[in-house]
């Protein structure tokens, strides 16, 4: 067999013998971690389970100690409730030991036997105390009670290190089999080392060494030490057994850490599993968060029940036998003690006596497991001797182990107080609802009564029974209201829906009524239905109407005697009337006839017309204006001829009634008209028209004969102004033809005047050409010819005003702003002149209708001419403020002042006063006629005061509107 053979069987042996040495080796040692593993578990179970022992030990003790020193029956009966004499806990503790120690342990059977002599010795003290024998209690705890317990306390020590002792001792064990087994691994290696000849010197560097480092890490470990690392990084089996112990190592680390977290009751960190075969993991992992999650749990419930109780509105008692023994704060701040001072009183003595026996009879009812009411009313007794109204709610519980009566009370003394109060509105609110003269009405969500008074049943005739249930439309019957709208509005919480309509009463009497309508919203603000306040106005509003007309037909007649002395023409005076009588009547069409000029005299239509709807009377528009009547035909012609108003119910039946003829659809019924008349002479007929039928009203009848006099009287002052009108005319013609003629040639003398200025500032543009003589006679043409056409332009703005060809554009401006600003558009010229300018201005002064452009040339025009006549070193002003509605614009200066004879004259065309009339002043004398001019067309007012070498005062008024 080749060397080479031999070679690789040796190595393949080799290696098939580690492979199998190796496996046994991890799976020994494998088992030894394990078995490890278990005992600390066991170990510390033993431990955490003595020492709870010891724990409840040493509370039995104090709790010993406090029942000697208690008082009276109850006292004891409490603090053997609260000592644990006898403890679930402990026996499961001692179970846990006796399970996880051999059963022949001498010490936990002679600790067992002591917990269950102190499970008699429990019994005997409560035996003692059912035969009050305080001082055979106090005996027998300080002797035989204190003994056993000393006794069972060191017991419990004593396992304490038993436990620790059988962990060294196991543990001991373990390394020494733990050492055996690495040597005979270590053998295995060797015997493998010689098979492998040559290549086992490879192998051992690969397997042997690393398993060697292994196995002193092992050693180490099972001593404790969990410091030492493997460094070995191959990807082989031992790399891998080496991660394994990487792994293992860090694992115990962490879990030897939280071992001791949770010994020490820290439940916040988690041992997590190795792997899916990792029970123990597994199991840590389930423990922790199970009691992490219990003692949260725990904590939580606890802190809400607390809270609960104690923050409650309601007090809450817990009585047992009759008495009081837990209290909340809230309880006894209704019941009027301190918490302490409840504790112990029986719930009765917290009655009045006249309660006692029906709540005896109620808790001996509960008690027998009956059905009673666990809710109902009574009357406390306070600690100051005060009653108060309170609400009970009882139960049964079981409170510490034994039943008990669970109370809630309620402070209901402010709700008993709203319940009488409320009794008493309702009432007072039956007894006016009763009496009341208004109908109340209420609707549920469909709109249907639910609630009908005696007023209303005297209104609408209806009685209670059958109103009830009807629907809004089946008893408001009304024509002239939207009761959808209304009933959207209040669906949508719309309140004091107010309306005023006609309603039809159960006998078919028509009444009106005036309503209120009112929303009623539930909590959430729905809309569940509506109440209507109803009062019937027929008769107040037949009074009120027969005044108001009375009171019209005076505001009628006084209207139309001011139109007859104001209007300038019959026509005039006639559309006001048609005007008046169409919006007192609510008539739609009012129409003026007047007798033609020629030898017919027959009435002719005119264009006076009162026409509400124009569009939809056009056939009777177009009727009217080609119908001409003769005396005594149609309704026109009748009253022609009679001389007295007349009325027709309905055109459409009056066969007298002509147009009817040229319309098929006249849409109107009712009509009358009345006569002018003027010395028996019937001078206009104005006639009316309604869209209804309607009978004669005979007192408009006579308050229209009186207007038509009236009115006559107008047609008199027409006739003898148009005489003097011609008279007039013939007069102003002259006037006018005068401002024509001043018109035309300023409007001729403009043109050239343009011309010449234009080519006298070119050739002032040329001074390189022109000689300083030329230049300076150029300036005397240019400065000529604007004086000129400041004349020319006076004299044409004069004769647009007088003519009437002035155009005055009225807009809403900021009067304040301007008269601010303008001061500062001529102080050039203030400052050529060394003169002082003051301003004051009220800066309540805001916008004004008026045409701005020409209120600058007002302010312009009097500013200039008091800085004209103002010497230097002197002051000129102006001044603003409103008065009575008036914009007061004040312009003054500290000139020369103007004669008295002057003062008349300074506002006349081409009139010129002191230096001006002597040729000191250049002007035309226009300035101040054009500016009263321009104020006059604003409707204001100018005049002027003046004194002698101490200045004139302009002031101006122009009618001011916020």
């Amino acid at each position: 067999m080749k060397i080479g053979t031999r070679l690789y069987l040796g190595i393949g042996f080799a290696i098939l013998i580690s492979i199998i040495w190796g496996g046994l080796t991890y799976s020994k040692i494998n088992e030894l971690s394990n078995s490890t593993d278990n005992m600390h578990i066991k170990t510390l179970k033993i431990s955490n389970a003595a020492g709870a022992i010891k724990s409840d030990m040493y509370a039995l003790f104090i709790s010993m100690e406090n029942l000697v020193r208690a008082e009276g029956e109850e006292q004891i009966n409490k603090e053997i409730s609260a000592g644990n004499f006898y403890n679930k806990r402990l026996l499961e503790n001692f179970e846990t030991i006796i399970t996880e120690f051999p059963t022949d342990s001498k010490s936990i059977e002679l600790a067992y036997e002591a917990f269950l002599t102190t499970k008699d010795f429990r019994a005997k003290i409560i035996d003692f105390i059912k035969q009050e024998k305080k001082q055979n209690i106090t005996e027998l705890i300080n002797n035989t009670g204190k003994t056993n317990l000393n006794y069972m306390i060191s017991k419990t020590e004593k396992m304490i290190i038993d436990s620790k002792e059988r962990s060294e001792i196991f543990l001991t064990a373990n390394k020494v089999e733990r050492e055996k087994v690495l040597l005979f691994a270590g053998i295995g290696m060797t015997i493998v080392l010689l098979l492998a000849l040559g290549s086992a010197i490879f192998i051992a560097r690969g397997i042997v060494i690393p398993l060697n480092i292994i196995v002193q890490r092992i050693r180490n470990l099972s001593k404790g030490d969990l410091k030492e690392t493997v460094n070995i990084y191959s990807k082989n089996e031992i790399g891998l057994l080496a991660d394994s112990f990487r792994d293992l190592q860090k694992d115990l680390i962490q879990r030897t850490s939280l071992l001791d977290q949770i010994s020490s009751g820290d439940f916040s960190s988690d041992i997590f599993p190795r792997s899916e075969k990792d029970d123990l993991g597994k199991s840590f992992y389930a423990m922790t968060s199970t009691l992490r999650n219990t003692t949260a749990e725990l904590q939580e419930s606890e802190e809400k029940y607390r809270n609960l109780i104690e923050m409650a509105a309601d007090g809450v008692l817990i009585f047992q036998k009759g008495k009081i023994v837990y209290s909340n704060k809230q309880s006894a701040n209704i019941l009027g003690y301190d918490i302490n001072e409840l504790l112990g009183i029986n719930f009765l003595d917290l009655v009045i006596s006249s309660e006692q026996t029906k709540i005896t009879e109620m808790n001996r009812l509960r008690m027998q497991g009956k059905t009673v009411p666990i809710m109902y009313e009574t009357i406390a007794l306070l600690k100051n001797g005060e009653t108060k109204d309170i609400e009970i709610n009882s139960g049964l519980i079981i409170y510490e182990k034994e039943q008990a009566t669970l109370t809630f009370i309620r402070d209901i003394s402010k709700r008993k107080e709203s319940e009488e109060l409320l009794q008493s509105y309702q009432q007072r609110l039956a007894h006016h609802l009763a009496n009341t003269p208004l109908a109340v009405i209420d609707w549920n969500k469909n709109f249907e009564v639910s609630s009908w008074n005696k007023a209303a049943e005297h209104i609408f005739g209806y009685s209670s029974n059958e109103a009830m249930g009807k629907n809004a439309e089946e008893l408001i019957n009304s024509s002239d209201i939207d009761i959808e709208k209304i009933k959207i509005n209040l669906i949508n919480g719309k309140t004091n829906t107010k309306s005023t309509n006609e309603n039809i009463t159960k006998e078919g009497k028509i009444i009106l009524c005036e309503w209120y309508n009112t929303p009623i919203l539930n909590n959430k603000g729905s809309f569940v239905g509506s109440s209507s306040l109803v009062m019937d106005i027929t008769e107040r509003t037949r009074v009120e109407t027969a005044l108001k007309r009375e009171a019209a037909f005076t505001s009628l007649l006084q209207k139309i005697a001011s139109t007859a002395n104001e209007s300038p023409t019959i026509e005039a005076a006639l559309q006001v009337c048609l005007d008046e009588v169409c919006t007192l009547m609510d008539w739609p069409i009012g129409h003026v006839y007047m007798p033609s000029n020629d030898e017919t005299g027959a009435l002719m239509p005119t264009k006076t017309w009162h026409l509400k709807d124009p569009e939809k009377y056009k056939s009777f528009i177009e009727a009217t204006d080609i119908s001409s009547f003769k005396s005594g035909i149609g309704l026109p012609g009748r009253i022609f001829e009679s001389k007295r108003p007349s009325w027709i119910t309905n055109v459409n039946k009056d066969p007298g009634f002509l147009r009817t003829e040229l319309i098929k659809d006249l849409r109107l019924k009712a009509a009358f008209g009345f006569p002018v008349i003027l010395e028996n002479e019937v001078v206009a007929v104005l006639e009316f028209f309604a869209k209804i039928e309607s009978e004669p009203d005979f007192k408009l009848l006579e308050v229209m004969a009186n207007i038509g006099k009236q009115l006559g009287q107008v047609v008199e002052r027409t006739r003898s102004e148009e005489k003097l009108k011609e008279a007039v005319i013939d007069a102003e013609s002259a006037n006018k033809a005068k401002s024509l003629f001043l018109a035309n040639m300023s409007h001729e003398l403009r043109t050239p005047l343009n011309a010449i200025l234009g080519f006298s500032q070119v050739l002032q543009l040329e001074k390189e050409s022109l000689n300083s003589e030329q230049l300076e006679n150029i300036g005397f043409i240019r400065e000529s010819g604007e004086h000129l056409l400041e004349m020319v332009s006076d004299i044409l703005d004069l004769s647009k005003i007088e003519s009437g060809k002035m155009d005055i554009i009225k807009e809403s401006f900021n009067l304040g702003d301007l008269l601010n600003r303008f001061p500062a558009s001529i102080q050039a010229i203030v400052d050529k002149k060394d003169i002082k300018l003051e301003v004051d201005i009220d800066s309540s002064i805001g916008k004004i209708n008026a045409d701005e452009k020409r209120i600058k040339e007002i302010l312009y025009n009097l500013l200039s001419n008091a800085i004209k006549f103002t010497n230097s070193g002197r002051t000129v002003g102006i001044k603003a403020y409103i008065k009575q509605k008036q914009a007061i614009i004040e312009i003054w200066d500290q000139g020369r002042g103007i004669d008295s004879e002057d003062i008349e004259k300074i506002f006349d065309p081409f009139e010129q006063v002191g230096k001006a009339k002597l040729g000191n002043s250049k002007g035309t004398g226009l300035g101040l006629a054009i500016t009263k001019k321009l104020i006059e067309a604003h409707n204001g007012t100018i005049s002027v005061k003046s004194e002698k070498d101490k200045g004139s005062r302009f002031t101006v008024t122009i009618p001011y509107k916020m």
